[in-house]
């Protein structure tokens, strides 16, 4: 595959923050259409800095910018060679992480590239037809990640709702990329399968190196604990906060009050979230986290006593 974006390498890196990389999409049915209803005219009013209008994706009620319809045929036709590698993610829930992670695995961290923008490095793509030969997929808690999107959203998106806006558009499947439960549980089903390597976030930050080892054994790169010490050390929060390549403290960010103490690489931290929702708001996540797993195994984030 030649794509410019890519650099020198013997096997292509991209990141993928949709939730449509399943699969074939059976086009009959397929069909776009603007959001509706009060939520989606909320998302609209409170949303509206960076992107322009949203778009309702069916089948699976997928919610994205605008823009979408006139991208969709070059994503169609994008060719995936066997050799790709592909981070997946729902919204903050380590995804520069994890590609930082990949790219050093896969590069080297000496490589002379390695001080580029993660964005030239490690493009992100948004894909919805075919599925690549390796995948590597992470989760976060649902809370965490809401109230991540949150302050990414007034950072980078121009969001001028309130917290608890923000949280009624999260459980109501209506912020771009979403839903977020079948996101997640598309790639749990597919655990099993070779070329799926499924990782919480929880689990980087619990242990870093344990990680950086299974993700070298995915992509089948050999790592001596020196390499896994070093490469855990690079992929801190501490060391990737102050890496200007990777914090994108200056792509787009909204010039304004509101954003500009807003750190794009804000805590990194598990269960930020009990600083945040009311008790009303957790029983309502909890609410909307057992009625997705009614019927799955999916055994976390469920901790609500």
């Amino acid at each position: 595959m030649q794509w410019e974006l890519c650099w020198q390498c013997d096997c292509v890196v991209h990141h993928q923050d949709s939730i449509s990389v399943f699969l074939r999409i059976n086009m009959e049915g397929f069909s776009m259409k603007s959001v509706e209803g009060p939520l989606g005219d909320k998302l609209r009013k409170e949303l509206q800095g960076f992107y322009k209008d949203f778009i309702e994706i069916n089948p699976g009620k997928m919610v994205m910018p605008s823009y979408y319809p006139s991208w969709h045929e070059r994503y169609a036709t994008f060719p995936i060679n066997k050799d790709d590698t592909w981070v997946i993610t729902y919204p903050k829930s380590g995804t520069t992480w994890m590609q930082e992670l990949v790219w050093c695995l896969v590069h080297g961290l000496n490589h002379e590239a390695a001080h580029q923008s993660l964005m030239k490095r490690f493009p992100f793509y948004e894909w919805d037809s075919l599925m690549p030969d390796e995948v590597v997929y992470v989760c976060r808690d649902p809370r965490d990640v809401c109230i991540s999107y949150y302050f990414h959203s007034i950072k980078l998106d121009g969001y001028q709702g309130e917290l608890s806006d923000f949280v009624e558009l999260f459980l109501g499947d209506m912020l771009p990329w979403s839903p977020f439960w079948s996101h997640t549980l598309h790639f749990w089903r597919l655990r099993d399968q070779d070329h799926i390597l499924f990782i919480r976030f929880e689990e980087m930050k619990e242990d870093l190196p344990a990680v950086v080892r299974r993700v070298a054994a995915f992509l089948g790169r050999k790592v001596n604990e020196k390499e896994v010490e070093q490469l855990a050390q690079h992929c801190s929060f501490s060391t990737m906060s102050n890496n200007a390549s990777v914090n994108h403290e200056s792509i787009l960010a909204i010039d304004n009050e509101r954003a500009k103490d807003i750190k794009f690489m804000r805590k990194g931290k598990v269960g930020d979230w009990k600083n945040h929702l009311t008790e009303e708001q957790q029983k309502a996540f909890k609410t909307w986290t057992l009625k997705h797993l009614q019927g799955s195994d999916f055994p976390y984030y469920q901790d609500y006593e």
